[in-house]
């Protein structure tokens, strides 16, 4: 009897084993979970974090959630692919519900058409809606090693000089692009999902500090963030949101252009300040933004760069993007976007089997069954 139950301890402990080495092979045929910390942010300009912070760039307050993971494949050499399910990095939540996002900023130093933006965002990448994106891998940013690209070009240019962007519309701007790939051209697109809304207060008369004129437009973002789109993707603002935010006022603003009171309501409709944005996808390389025509006292030219330091999957790896947008009435902008994210370690697999291996194995067990018993009664 002792040596049956030991047999059937054996028998368990074989079962329990065959199921791991079922789930790690199948892990490495496709794709294995990694644990994964990170963060993102991303800036309009000179002057507007997105989500707002006081902190400096890149800081963020856009995080990976609790429990959040990777995906990369086993027997893969580096640099591996880089898979994101959706929901992996979170702001609030796409209902708007999220406590404490309601933050504004004073953007007028940046650009003078601008007193303050306000913001009540929910972000959420990669997103949902777009369905499972493709991975991040080398050679996934397509082009040339190095490539300029304009707004409002449907593809990657192989180093255009001209580049003077859309040449008429209320859109116009001189935007530009330009990549530089380092190593492998690891990238890719990958965008995330935008909720909330944006109540920009735009210059009507006086300069601050002191009484100024505002009159708002609430917009609501395009569900479909730019920054992080193939080679030729755009959108636009859905707004303006009717209601009475958006309207104009007296008010007592701050230097940098911070609304702090209203001195009186002026009672009539906000304004219609849609943006139009073309964006372009993530690299581990040297991406160089450059707005030109922009508003504010200073050209808007910026140079980012990624980096990949993973080992065998595991390590940071960093990612920048970018937009371009121009608005009918504040204009142009550049606008830079990071990711940063931590690879940790495999999160172990749910044991695997197939339905004919649990057949098999159940058929097993009942031939001990049958084994021990028959030996009981000849007992």
């Amino acid at each position: 009897m002792r040596k049956t139950a030991f047999l059937l301890r054996r028998l368990a402990v074989s079962l329990v084993a065959i199921g791991l080495v079922a789930g790690l092979c199948a892990s490495g045929a496709q794709a294995a979970k990694y644990s994964l910390t990170g963060n993102s942010r991303a800036q309009i300009g000179n002057g507007l974090p997105i989500p707002i912070t006081g902190q400096p760039v890149p800081a963020n307050r856009i995080f990976a959630v609790p429990g959040a993971y990777a995906r990369q494949k086993l027997s893969q050499a580096d640099p591996k692919d880089f898979y994101l399910d959706p929901g992996q990095m979170k702001l609030g939540d796409l209902n708007n519900t999220g406590a404490g996002l309601n933050l504004n900023i004073g953007v007028f130093l940046a650009n003078p058409n601008v007193f303050q933006v306000r913001t009540q965002l929910a972000i959420s990448g990669p997103g949902a809606a777009l369905g499972v994106q493709p991975p991040l891998k080398a050679g996934g940013r397509t082009g040339a090693t190095a490539v300029q690209w304009c707004a409002g070009q449907a593809v990657p240019p192989l180093g255009n000089p001209a580049c003077g962007g859309p040449a008429s519309g209320p859109t116009a701007q001189n935007g530009v692009l330009r990549y530089t790939a380092t190593g492998n051209q690891f990238g890719g697109p990958g965008q995330s999902s935008l909720g909330g809304n944006a109540d920009v207060a735009l210059k009507q008369g006086g300069t601050p500090p002191g009484a100024v004129t505002a009159i708002f437009d609430l917009a609501t973002p395009n569900m479909t963030g730019a920054a992080g789109g193939p080679f030729g993707f755009s959108n636009m603002t859905i707004g303006p949101v009717p209601g009475p935010a958006s309207g104009a006022g007296v008010f007592n603003a701050t230097a940098g252009g911070k609304l702090v009171t209203m001195i009186s309501n002026l009672g009539i409709s906000g304004a219609n300040n849609n943006a139009t944005s073309y964006g372009a996808p993530w690299t581990t390389g040297s991406l160089q933004l450059s707005v030109t025509l922009n508003a504010g006292p200073t050209n808007e030219v910026f140079t980012i760069v990624g980096s990949d330091m993973r080992v065998s999957g595991i390590g940071t790896l960093s990612l920048v993007s970018g937009s371009l947008s121009s608005r009918t009435i504040s204009g142009p902008n550049a606008n830079r976007s990071w990711a940063n994210y931590t690879v940790g370690a495999i999160i172990p697999p749910t044991p695997a089997m197939s339905s004919h291996g649990l057949a098999a194995v159940f058929g097993l067990l009942a031939l001990a069954g049958g084994y021990a018993i028959q030996r009981r009664m000849r007992k």
